[in-house]
């Protein structure tokens, strides 16, 4: 989330990028509470158990007046009561790619 902030933070401004992390800090919140969360989708082409969840879902719960989120979160049921984040990634990258092998 470090580069997320980053990037924000010298595309635009130091406020933005603490909205941004807010939405962010809301999406996992949401995530956590309800992993299979009907607006999560599931990915058994990823791996066993692995879900995403973009979160512009939580835009409106989060209150940071961010207008267009474009991240994901991918993670993995896989271990019992834990949600484990594999990845945050932008919706324009491809997924496998950044997903670890096993």
């Amino acid at each position: 989330m470090e580069c997320i902030w980053q990037w924000t933070e010298e595309k635009y401004d130091v406020d933005q990028a603490v909205r941004y992390q807010m939405l962010l800090d809301q999406a996992l919140d949401d995530v956590r509470i309800d992993p299979e969360r009907p607006s999560s989708r599931p990915h058994p082409e990823w791996g066993a158990q692995v879900r995403s969840y973009r979160i512009a879902l939580s835009k409106r719960r989060s209150g940071t007046g961010i207008k267009s989120p474009r991240h994901i979160v991918v993670y993995t049921l896989e271990y019992e009561d834990e949600v484990f984040v594999l990845r945050i990634l932008h919706d324009r990258m491809e997924a496998q790619g950044y997903l670890p092998e096993d």
